[in-house]
């Protein structure tokens, strides 16, 4: 099965809107034919669920196995899933504009796939973006392509990327550099075709992966948007600087690209392999260890910070207190991207006297790696 997630603009309607028995019963007023769907015509046509039932059934008279038909009269995002093989047993996902005209179209475009070309109804879907309209410039730029791509990233979780191809030859023209973005991040294709062409044109995908492993320590900073530069190193800053625009009045927000790093990040540093590296008095502290601790079993388990958090107990500082349960030994720890650092191992009354003190980083560094030997 491949998942098609598509964008959808309001082409399904142009020829529709062009028909003279569709003007002179839906809108005998008119002088001239509309040039475009749009949320006034939307509402002379008596709102979204009326404006459907009266195009429908002069949408569904298109046959798409004419290619006049496919390239002149059907909509680009059915045009583009035909030349795709697009078959019944298929998912389609139709992302829609923050508009009465978005709505409209999209529901036309549902209604055909299913009853023109036979996909199942449980295997086609709309999903409304919030935000995605070109009247304002900075809501789409800041509200619409965000929620396009949690969209889109939920999408690809759910159905697994390996089945996914983009399709954004409908919709703002705008969304197909971000959707290529995407594309290029999963590694999936992207496809495309020109208005009335009979091509298909397909973006594959590029070897581009983020580097992790340096933008990771950045994962709380993205979380406190405001404080990205005072906590990011000085010759990160320019390569980093497309991950954040400005928000005015000296503040700073995620730009669009910024946040689909962001979540990406979010979702990978839970799963990141760590690397346990231990102080000196830590390593002392190993030594003298009774041996029910268990300690290189306990350090063995915190394999991801997800591991960690199973156990932690966090701290102002931001170091944490780990309790393995029910036994004496207790870890002051710090996660530092894909280290944890271990200060020290003590046993419960120790913790008890040293739980609310500060722990000097320097007192403790150098900090050695402990590697599991199996």
């Amino acid at each position: 099965m491949t998942v098609y997630l598509c964008n959808v603009g309001t082409s399904s309607s142009q020829a529709i809107i062009k028909d003279r028995t569709f003007l002179a019963r839906y809108l005998p007023h008119l002088t001239q034919p509309p040039s475009r769907l749009d949320a006034e015509l939307v509402r002379r046509l008596g709102g979204v669920d009326q404006a459907v039932r009266a195009m429908t059934p002069y949408f569904l008279a298109f046959d798409h196995r004419r290619e006049d038909d496919l390239r002149s009269r059907l909509s680009a995002e059915v045009h583009s899933l035909v030349r795709s093989g697009v078959t019944p047993q298929d998912r389609v996902v139709l992302f829609y504009s923050d508009t009465a005209d978005g709505e409209v179209s999209a529901r036309l475009v549902e209604t055909y796939l299913r009853e023109r070309l036979g996909l199942d109804e449980d295997l086609v879907c709309r999903r409304q973006v919030l935000g995605l309209q070109v009247d304002d410039a900075t809501r789409f730029r800041r509200e619409g392509v965000p929620n396009y791509f949690r969209l889109v990233l939920a999408e690809g979780e759910r159905c697994g990327w390996a089945n996914v191809t983009l399709n954004p030859t409908g919709g703002y023209k705008a969304l197909v550099s971000y959707a290529t973005l995407l594309g290029m991040r999963f590694a999936v294709p992207v496809c495309y075709i020109f208005d009335n062409g009979q091509e298909l044109l397909h973006l594959p995908p590029l070897p581009v992966e983020i580097d992790h492993a340096r933008l990771l320590p950045l994962v709380p900073a993205l979380e406190r948007e405001a404080e990205f530069w005072g906590k990011t190193p000085h010759d990160l800053r320019v390569q980093y600087r497309p991950l954040l625009e400005s928000a005015g009045a000296g503040l700073v927000t995620l730009s669009p690209i910024g946040l689909l790093v962001y979540e990406r990040l979010r979702k990978t540093s839970d799963q990141q392999p760590l690397t346990v590296y231990l102080s000196r008095q830590a390593w002392a502290d190993l030594i003298d260890a009774p041996h029910d601790w268990d300690v290189v079993g306990f350090l063995g388990r915190l394999r991801t910070p997800a591991d960690v958090a199973r156990y932690r107990h966090p701290l102002s500082d931001g170091t944490l207190w780990l309790k393995p349960g029910n036994t004496a030994d207790r870890y002051r720890v710090e996660l530092e991207g894909d280290r944890l650092l271990v200060y020290r191992i003590q046993d419960h009354d120790e913790y008890d006297r040293s739980v609310a003190r500060s722990w000097p980083r320097a007192q403790y560094a150098p900090f050695t790696r402990f590697d599991f030997v199996e």
